[in-house]
């Protein structure tokens, strides 16, 4: 059976270089990628097996991942549907919605 490596994973670190890592899939099992999860937050290290090495990365060097593709059933606590913006002004501005409450009151002359 081949491995495919169909999953990507962007590690952003801290002193602003990336390094981007191509996986296949670990586990279809919920449960299993929520045990893994817990390991690298009570490790404190992210742990890489591949291209004959490993690798430790301690969490504290990294500024954020990004994982690719998103998983079809997120776990809870998921913020889903999301749209990521690099502009932080526009990013921080709530979206314009007309306020159509007491519209017949309002004087417009």
């Amino acid at each position: 059976m081949e491995n495919r490596l169909e999953h990507a994973l962007n590690i952003h670190f801290m002193d602003g270089s990336t390094i981007k890592v191509l996986f296949p899939s670990q586990t279809e099992d919920r449960y299993k990628r929520k045990l893994m999860r817990e390991e690298l937050l009570k490790n404190r290290m992210l742990m890489i097996e591949g291209d004959g090495e490993i690798r430790f990365i301690p969490v504290e060097n990294i500024k954020y991942m990004s994982g690719y593709p998103a998983a079809e059933l997120a776990d809870a606590g998921v913020i889903k549907g999301a749209h990521f913006s690099e502009d932080i002004e526009g990013a921080c501005e709530a979206p314009k919605v007309l306020d159509t409450r007491n519209a017949s009151r309002r004087s417009f002359g």
